[in-house]
């Protein structure tokens, strides 16, 4: 995969991020029940649009440096492309500790589901529709995880002069050795 390709895709993974956070964000905020006040629902929102603001400015980063690579003949020389994927990282990082931490903590979802359960109705859907939301974020936030990594590794290929890949291990082989490893006998002295 060439370095455009992996920081396009890096781009519109945390694109993609963005606006499942912002759909999370108005299910949170807007399409709660209208009546009743509830800490929870303030709690989460505040955690969501801090969230947000994490990942527009991984979006940013990213496009920063996808802006770089496809401009720049010998990107490798210019900082401006590691300055944006470490930024990236960065942004994504807070995110991602967030959003585990405050948004999908298990008293987080505890309190979630006992909403809906103690007030049933619109807040038992309320509550279903913010879960999905947040399952869909977390599977969002693996593959933009995963987009970065791509990224790191293509920057790593490109630095490492005359860099090879790695030979393939053959995994077989490898249970084979360690299945035919005789323990080693123990003197008892």
């Amino acid at each position: 995969m060439s370095i455009e390709t992996t920081f396009h895709h890096l781009a519109a993974q945390c694109r993609k991020q963005r606006d499942m956070l912002s759909e999370l964000q108005i299910t949170v905020a807007e399409d709660k029940p209208l009546h009743g006040v509830v800490k929870l629902v303030d709690k989460l929102g505040e955690s969501v649009e801090d969230a947000l603001g994490d990942a527009e400015e991984s979006l940013s980063a990213a496009v920063d440096g996808q802006q770089v690579v496809s401009q720049t003949m010998n990107w490798s020389c210019d900082r401006r492309a590691l300055t944006a994927l470490t930024a990236c990282q960065t942004s994504v990082n807070q995110l991602q500790q967030r959003f585990f931490s405050e948004m999908v903590c298990y008293s987080t979802i505890d309190d979630i589901v006992g909403l809906g359960r103690k007030r049933g109705g619109e807040w038992k859907a309320w509550a279903d529709l913010v879960r999905q939301s947040l399952d869909r974020c977390q599977r969002q936030l693996f593959d933009t995880q995963q987009a970065l990594f791509q990224c790191w590794q293509e920057v790593a290929e490109r630095m490492t002069p005359n860099a090879e890949s790695p030979p393939a291990v053959d995994q077989s082989k490898k249970l084979v050795l360690i299945k035919d490893r005789k323990p080693e006998k123990r003197n008892a002295s």
